[in-house]
Protein backbone atom coordinates (compact mmCIF):
# COMPACT_ATOMS: atom_id res chain seq x y z
CA UNK A 1 0.00 0.00 0.00
CA UNK A 2 1.23 3.39 -0.65
CA UNK A 3 2.88 5.09 2.03
CA UNK A 4 0.63 8.47 2.77
CA UNK A 5 2.80 9.70 5.50
CA UNK A 6 3.81 13.33 4.86
CA UNK A 7 7.92 13.98 4.11
CA UNK A 8 9.04 16.22 6.14
CA UNK A 9 9.55 19.37 4.26
CA UNK A 10 12.18 22.53 4.80
CA UNK A 11 11.97 23.80 8.32
CA UNK A 12 10.52 27.19 8.82
CA UNK A 13 12.64 30.33 9.02
CA UNK A 14 12.69 31.53 12.51
CA UNK A 15 13.68 35.23 11.88
CA UNK A 16 11.74 37.95 10.83
CA UNK A 17 10.30 37.92 7.47
CA UNK A 18 12.12 40.35 4.81
CA UNK A 19 9.66 43.37 4.32
CA UNK A 20 11.12 43.98 1.04
CA UNK A 21 9.53 40.36 -0.47
CA UNK A 22 6.29 40.06 -1.70
CA UNK A 23 3.30 38.83 0.49
CA UNK A 24 1.64 35.35 0.02
CA UNK A 25 -1.16 34.76 2.46
CA UNK A 26 -3.16 31.54 3.14
CA UNK A 27 -6.39 31.17 5.66
CA UNK A 28 -6.21 27.60 6.89
CA UNK A 29 -9.08 26.30 8.75
CA UNK A 30 -8.53 23.47 11.64
CA UNK A 31 -11.21 21.06 12.36
CA UNK A 32 -11.29 18.21 14.44
CA UNK A 33 -13.16 16.83 17.70
CA UNK A 34 -12.67 18.21 21.18
CA UNK A 35 -10.07 17.12 22.96
CA UNK A 36 -8.23 16.68 19.29
CA UNK A 37 -5.33 19.31 20.36
CA UNK A 38 -6.12 21.71 18.17
CA UNK A 39 -5.32 24.68 20.12
CA UNK A 40 -2.14 23.08 21.56
CA UNK A 41 -1.54 22.26 18.02
CA UNK A 42 -2.00 26.40 16.91
CA UNK A 43 -0.06 27.22 20.21
CA UNK A 44 3.01 25.10 19.50
CA UNK A 45 3.58 26.41 16.02
CA UNK A 46 2.90 30.40 16.80
CA UNK A 47 4.58 30.54 20.31
CA UNK A 48 6.44 27.60 20.31
CA UNK A 49 5.23 26.88 23.99
CA UNK A 50 2.53 24.26 25.36
CA UNK A 51 -0.56 24.06 27.19
CA UNK A 52 -0.88 21.14 29.33
CA UNK A 53 -4.48 22.01 30.49
CA UNK A 54 -7.59 21.56 28.83
CA UNK A 55 -8.80 24.59 27.24
CA UNK A 56 -11.93 24.68 25.42
CA UNK A 57 -12.67 27.06 22.16
CA UNK A 58 -16.23 28.95 21.67
CA UNK A 59 -17.08 28.88 18.12
CA UNK A 60 -13.22 29.33 16.97
CA UNK A 61 -10.07 31.47 17.94
CA UNK A 62 -8.84 33.49 14.81
CA UNK A 63 -4.40 34.14 14.82
CA UNK A 64 -2.15 34.80 12.74
CA UNK A 65 1.63 34.42 11.92
CA UNK A 66 3.79 35.45 9.16
CA UNK A 67 7.07 34.06 8.03
CA UNK A 68 9.50 33.41 5.31
CA UNK A 69 10.58 31.06 3.38
CA UNK A 70 12.37 29.86 0.07
CA UNK A 71 12.41 33.85 -0.25
CA UNK A 72 8.77 34.37 -0.10
CA UNK A 73 6.63 36.46 2.72
CA UNK A 74 3.55 33.92 3.54
CA UNK A 75 1.15 35.00 6.45
CA UNK A 76 -1.21 31.85 7.54
CA UNK A 77 -4.61 33.26 8.45
CA UNK A 78 -5.33 30.31 10.81
CA UNK A 79 -9.20 29.61 12.40
CA UNK A 80 -9.11 27.06 15.30
CA UNK A 81 -12.71 25.89 15.28
CA UNK A 82 -14.32 24.57 18.86
CA UNK A 83 -15.15 20.66 18.23
CA UNK A 84 -17.46 20.68 20.63
CA UNK A 85 -20.89 19.40 19.37
CA UNK A 86 -23.07 22.61 20.60
CA UNK A 87 -20.69 24.01 18.43
CA UNK A 88 -20.81 22.01 14.76
CA UNK A 89 -23.37 24.37 13.39
CA UNK A 90 -21.25 27.30 13.23
CA UNK A 91 -18.14 25.20 11.24
CA UNK A 92 -19.90 26.32 7.56
CA UNK A 93 -19.17 29.23 8.14
CA UNK A 94 -15.49 29.21 8.42
CA UNK A 95 -15.32 27.02 5.49
CA UNK A 96 -15.59 29.95 2.41
CA UNK A 97 -14.16 30.58 -0.46
CA UNK A 98 -11.28 32.41 0.21
CA UNK A 99 -10.14 29.34 2.14
CA UNK A 100 -6.77 27.65 1.13
CA UNK A 101 -6.26 24.86 3.39
CA UNK A 102 -8.07 22.65 5.80
CA UNK A 103 -6.36 20.57 8.31
CA UNK A 104 -8.30 17.43 10.13
CA UNK A 105 -6.95 16.84 13.58
CA UNK A 106 -7.93 13.65 15.24
CA UNK A 107 -6.22 12.16 18.72
CA UNK A 108 -4.49 8.96 18.26
CA UNK A 109 -5.24 8.13 21.83
CA UNK A 110 -9.26 9.09 20.97
CA UNK A 111 -9.86 5.48 19.18
CA UNK A 112 -13.78 6.00 19.83
CA UNK A 113 -14.06 9.57 17.44
CA UNK A 114 -11.62 8.37 14.87
CA UNK A 115 -15.17 7.91 13.24
CA UNK A 116 -15.75 11.82 13.29
CA UNK A 117 -13.10 11.96 11.03
CA UNK A 118 -15.47 11.17 8.03
CA UNK A 119 -18.22 13.31 9.08
CA UNK A 120 -15.29 16.38 8.76
CA UNK A 121 -13.97 14.95 5.48
CA UNK A 122 -17.68 15.34 3.87
CA UNK A 123 -18.50 18.83 5.65
CA UNK A 124 -15.44 20.01 3.58
CA UNK A 125 -16.41 18.37 0.47
CA UNK A 126 -19.94 19.91 0.75
CA UNK A 127 -18.68 23.69 1.49
CA UNK A 128 -14.90 24.01 0.63
CA UNK A 129 -14.12 25.71 -3.20
CA UNK A 130 -12.48 23.18 -5.37
CA UNK A 131 -8.50 22.81 -4.70
CA UNK A 132 -9.36 23.26 -1.14
CA UNK A 133 -6.36 21.33 0.48
CA UNK A 134 -6.66 18.62 2.85
CA UNK A 135 -3.98 17.22 5.43
CA UNK A 136 -5.18 14.67 8.18
CA UNK A 137 -2.99 15.19 11.33
CA UNK A 138 -3.31 12.60 13.94
CA UNK A 139 -1.98 14.40 17.62
CA UNK A 140 -0.50 12.95 21.17
CA UNK A 141 1.97 10.85 19.21
CA UNK A 142 3.89 11.32 22.22
CA UNK A 143 1.43 8.63 23.83
CA UNK A 144 2.21 6.16 21.53
CA UNK A 145 4.47 4.66 24.09
CA UNK A 146 2.89 4.49 27.20
CA UNK A 147 1.55 6.41 30.24
CA UNK A 148 3.66 8.04 33.32
CA UNK A 149 2.28 5.30 35.22
CA UNK A 150 3.91 2.48 32.79
CA UNK A 151 0.14 1.66 31.44
CA UNK A 152 -0.75 1.08 27.73
CA UNK A 153 -2.97 3.31 26.09
CA UNK A 154 -5.19 2.15 23.10
CA UNK A 155 -3.96 4.02 20.51
CA UNK A 156 -5.32 4.00 16.45
CA UNK A 157 -3.25 1.55 14.66
CA UNK A 158 -1.00 3.27 12.00
CA UNK A 159 -2.10 0.52 9.93
CA UNK A 160 -6.03 1.66 9.99
CA UNK A 161 -5.10 5.28 9.20
CA UNK A 162 -3.23 4.57 6.32
CA UNK A 163 -5.59 2.62 4.77
CA UNK A 164 -8.45 5.36 5.82
CA UNK A 165 -5.58 7.95 4.38
CA UNK A 166 -5.12 6.14 1.10
CA UNK A 167 -8.68 5.31 0.53
CA UNK A 168 -9.76 9.04 0.38
CA UNK A 169 -6.56 10.40 -1.17
CA UNK A 170 -5.34 12.14 1.29
CA UNK A 171 -1.74 12.97 2.93
CA UNK A 172 -1.20 12.53 6.72
CA UNK A 173 1.00 13.28 9.08
CA UNK A 174 1.39 12.70 13.28
CA UNK A 175 2.25 15.22 15.47
CA UNK A 176 3.02 15.44 19.11
CA UNK A 177 2.55 19.65 20.10
CA UNK A 178 4.22 18.20 23.86
CA UNK A 179 7.15 17.54 22.34
CA UNK A 180 7.19 19.63 19.43
CA UNK A 181 7.51 17.15 16.56
CA UNK A 182 6.24 17.91 13.01
CA UNK A 183 4.24 20.54 13.81
CA UNK A 184 6.57 23.02 12.03
CA UNK A 185 6.91 20.89 9.13
CA UNK A 186 2.48 20.28 9.12
CA UNK A 187 2.76 24.51 8.58
CA UNK A 188 5.37 23.96 6.52
CA UNK A 189 3.28 21.87 3.76
CA UNK A 190 0.42 24.58 3.04
CA UNK A 191 3.34 27.38 2.79
CA UNK A 192 4.96 24.98 0.22
CA UNK A 193 1.58 24.94 -1.57
CA UNK A 194 1.16 28.60 -1.15
CA UNK A 195 4.95 29.31 -2.75
CA UNK A 196 3.81 26.96 -5.09
CA UNK A 197 0.87 28.67 -6.13
CA UNK A 198 2.68 31.88 -6.58
CA UNK A 199 4.89 30.44 -8.70
CA UNK A 200 2.30 28.88 -10.96
CA UNK A 201 -0.92 31.13 -11.28
CA UNK A 202 -1.27 34.87 -11.68
CA UNK A 203 -2.23 36.77 -8.60
CA UNK A 204 -6.09 37.27 -9.97
CA UNK A 205 -5.86 33.07 -11.15
CA UNK A 206 -4.42 31.95 -7.38
CA UNK A 207 -7.75 34.09 -5.73
CA UNK A 208 -10.37 33.19 -8.10
CA UNK A 209 -13.56 32.92 -6.94
CA UNK A 210 -15.19 29.43 -6.50
CA UNK A 211 -18.33 28.41 -8.40
CA UNK A 212 -20.91 26.93 -5.86
CA UNK A 213 -23.04 25.28 -8.50
CA UNK A 214 -21.93 22.08 -8.49
CA UNK A 215 -20.29 20.22 -5.47
CA UNK A 216 -16.44 20.83 -4.91
CA UNK A 217 -13.90 18.63 -4.54
CA UNK A 218 -10.36 18.53 -2.75
CA UNK A 219 -7.43 18.28 -3.44
CA UNK A 220 -4.16 17.12 -1.59
CA UNK A 221 -0.56 18.49 -1.24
Amino acid sequence: MENNQAQAPAKLSTTTPSQDLALETAKIVILGCDKAGKTKFVERFKENTYIDEYRMTHGAAYSCKEIQSNEKRVKLQIWDTAGHEKYCSLLSLYLQADIFAVFVLFSLAQPEKFEKVEEYLELVKEKCPPGTHVLLVGTQADLRSSTSDGTSLKMIGDDEIQAFAGSHGLQYIEISAKEGNNVNEAFQIVVDGVIKRSQTSGPEESKKSSDHSSKPSCAIF
